[in-house]
């Protein structure tokens, strides 16, 4: 008798392992580390203004998973990281000619070839928030991926370099900024498309021009998921 309930309390244990295993396996996450570097077209309210060069952002972060499917090929991510983003114009800076002026003004290069340019940049804290879609599997570590979402950033830094000199922007750009992005691929290499959904310069006088500068960008490039 005493071998039957040693029997009997065995196979419990081993239907209440195997079970955990199955819900353990059920809940897998893809917590995962993101690197990205994109190109930067931008989108302004005066034709006079244009890139030149290249214009770039890059981000870092993790992502924090959370499954809503039975199979975990649906998910809610969570993350947080940094970024920064260099823009390079026809944008020039006039610096006050009396010292007791703290005053910068701007204004824009007709010279679509040459001639001295401005670039400005910023660096953020980025928090996003995205749908997940994906054909992983707890053992499969190669998959399709389609991530979509949102982005909130705090652009905490912002400066200007002109002929050499470098100087703090913050009133000019916006401190809290959104974007909307989507990202797809296989395994790690992913594309990555995002359009900030308000202007990043904000409101910026331009001399000889009636209506202030301001833009928004839209990115394109590729994203790195690490598990």
């Amino acid at each position: 008798m005493a071998k039957k309930h040693w029997s009997l309390f065995f196979l419990i244990g081993f239907l209440c392992t195997a079970h955990a295993q199955e819900i353990a396996i059920e809940k897998y996450r893809e917590d995962q580390i993101y690197l990205g570097v994109t190109f930067l077209s931008i989108i302004r309210n005066q034709s006079e203004f244009f890139q030149r060069g290249i214009s770039s952002h890059f981000q870092i972060g993790f992502i924090r998973d959370m499954p809503i499917s039975k199979d975990g090929q649906w998910a809610f991510g969570l993350g947080l990281g940094y970024s920064t983003t260099q823009y390079n114009s026809n944008l020039l800076r006039i610096d006050p000619k009396d010292q007791d002026q703290d005053k910068i003004e701007y204004q824009l290069s007709t010279n679509t070839v040459t001639g001295n340019s401005m670039s400005f940049g910023f660096q953020s804290i980025e928090l996003p928030i995205e749908f997940r879609w994906r054909t992983s599997s707890p053992t499969a570590y190669q998959f399709w991926r389609i991530y979509g979402g949102t982005k909130f950033l705090w652009n905490f830094s912002a400066r200007t370099k002109f002929e050499g000199q470098n100087t703090s922007i913050l009133s000019e750009i916006n401190r809290l900024s959104n974007e909307v992005f989507l990202s797809f691929g296989y395994n790690t290499w992913n594309f990555y498309l995002a359009y900030e959904t308000n202007a990043v310069l904000t409101d910026l006088s331009i001399v000889g021009q009636e209506k202030n500068l301001r833009i928004n960008a839209l990115k394109l490039g590729l994203i790195f998921f690490l598990l």
